[in-house]
């Protein structure tokens, strides 16, 4: 005899537990000019307040808001000296 598996109680399971995601180690550098209140990153729903110049562990999709945040603020940095240098006479 056959043994049949209802898989829509499975499905059901896993959209109820996640799966466990990779944690990382991050450390953010100080900010000499904010107060250090922590880096606040939310994902879906949760909130993490990550604190400067600490190795802290995260959820890898944590770190990749980080990074891309990184990336952004360094565009946005050379855009503003490349702005700057333009504006300036000669």
């Amino acid at each position: 005899m056959a043994t049949t598996h209802n898989t829509t109680e499975k499905t059901k399971e896993a959209a109820v537990m996640p799966e466990k995601e990779k944690m990382v180690t991050v450390i953010l550098p100080i900010d000499r000019n904010e107060v250090d209140d922590g880096v606040s990153v939310w994902v879906n729903h949760k909130r993490y307040v990550i604190k400067r110049g600490v190795p802290v562990k995260v959820p890898e999709s944590v770190a990749l808001i980080l990074k891309a945040q990184e990336e952004m603020l360094q565009i946005s940095y050379a855009y503003e000296a490349e702005a700057a240098s333009k504006a300036e006479p000669n």
